[in-house]
């Protein structure tokens, strides 16, 4: 059977391991001919790109290509390329919820897909909440739900369940309050606050690790904890966002950045014609440590915003917040501790219809009032790896990479698509 050619641009970030579990997967795929850019190394790869979509039946963004302000600045200098293409654009789309960041902020990301005009965007949302969140900024633009799945032969069991020393543990930052959802922070302060009465041994921070660093962290733990990514309130336009982000700065009396820097930060991310990115690029470099340190005090407000009274924030932004849109969905966290079998403590949820509560992972109450039951069927090994085993074979049976890649091969890339005019 005859290979598809494939063009795929993706950022070489080490700590998002999702997005190299996909690049891997889509490596691996039998019948795809692949080119991989990455995106970092755009002062070879736009030539790269303006060559190989001549001769490729499809261009592919994966994830890492639209995560964060790197990864968004190198983008720039390939839209211009990617605008003259043939052929249909499907993108992936990285942290879809809403982050007062430039350069992170979902309305960037959503401003670029209809300059681009994907034929396809593969959301990690359930369908429904991704129309919601897409479908009237993008309405010739068809959805894909996909979302992350197990890389088996990473995320693998070498140690006993019963032998590891740590009964919960977790790496993970905590979500900014200005999201108005306090459901992951409230799972981990509990646990944090609680150990010793529950009697329970817990490794929880936000120290960041590689990918092997997680796979080896995760065989020292019985279990993890967590709720679904994402949050109850999303919109397109990062509205409330940025709406909390200006309260707080006023509330503190925090002093604003120079009006040239939010200039100069909304070109970097927000793709013009007329701008030269080779040119603003060069700029940054020149000015890279001084741009470094505005940047520093800039993520410094971000995270006084991020810590703000939750309470006040919610009440003022979220409490009578009409039509909420969720962006709930399961993580590849979620999968990566199913295949090193490490149980998963979790706040019940929908998890896009996979994961189903106590018969793939324990379910706590949102107010903990059932957490006697859950470290009942915790403490018991015979269940838990009763548990275990059976989670275990499920998603080996239907939800690894390899099987998300197949279907993307069958329903998108082997699809009569339309392109659409740019």
């Amino acid at each position: 059977m005859k290979k598809v050619k494939v063009v795929f641009l993706y950022c070489s970030d080490k700590f998002d391991s999702y997005s190299i579990d996909w690049k891997d997967a889509f490596q691996n795929a039998e019948n795809i001919d692949g080119v991989f850019l990455d995106m970092y190394d755009y002062k070879k790869n736009v030539a790269a790109l303006k060559n190989e979509i001549t001769k490729a039946d499809f261009i592919v963004a994966l994830h890492s290509s639209n995560t964060n302000p790197s990864n968004i600045r190198v983008y720039m200098h390939f839209v211009s390329v990617l605008l003259t293409r043939k052929i249909p654009f499907i993108t992936f789309v990285g942290n879809e919820y809403n982050i007062p960041f430039r350069g992170c902020r979902l309305s960037e990301k959503i401003n670029l897909f209809k300059l681009l005009k994907p034929e396809i965007l593969c959301t990690q949302l359930p369908q429904q909440s991704a129309k919601l969140l897409y479908g009237v900024e993008l309405p010739n633009t068809r959805i894909a739900e996909y979302p992350h799945a197990l890389n088996e032969k990473t995320f693998v069991c070498t140690t006993n369940y019963n032998s590891r020393k740590i009964d919960v543990g977790i790496k993970t930052g905590r979500y900014g309050n200005y999201l108005g959802d306090s459901d992951r922070n409230r799972i981990i302060d509990f646990f944090k606050e609680n150990s010793y009465l529950l009697n329970l041994s817990t490794s929880i921070d936000a120290i960041k690790v590689d990918r092997a660093g997680w796979v080896n962290f995760l065989n020292t733990c019985k279990a993890t904890i967590g709720n679904e990514s994402g949050t109850n309130y999303t919109e397109p336009n990062d509205k409330t966002v940025i709406a909390i982000m200006d309260y707080v700065v006023n509330k503190l009396k925090i002093k604003k950045q120079p009006f040239w820097f939010n200039w100069f930060e909304h070109a970097l991310y927000n793709y013009k014609p007329m701008l030269s990115y080779k040119l603003l690029m060069n700029i940054y470099d020149l000015f890279n440590t001084k741009l470094y340190f505005m940047r520093f005090a800039q993520y410094n407000l971000y995270a006084k915003v991020a810590d703000y009274d939750f309470e006040e924030i919610f009440k003022t932004f979220f409490k009578n917040y009409a039509n909420p849109i969720s962006t709930r969905c399961i993580s590849s966290r979620h999968f990566d501790a199913i295949g090193t079998k490490t149980a998963q403590l979790l706040f019940r949820g929908n998890y896009n219809g996979i994961l189903r509560a106590n018969e793939h992972y324990l379910s706590v109450n949102h107010d903990f009032s059932n957490i006697n039951d859950v470290l009942q069927k915790f403490k018991d090994e015979s269940y838990m790896n009763n548990m275990l085993d059976k989670t275990h074979q499920y998603i080996h049976d239907a939800h690894l990479y390899k099987h998300r890649v197949a279907h993307f091969c069958k329903n998108i890339l082997n699809s009569d698509i339309k392109v659409n005019s740019l």
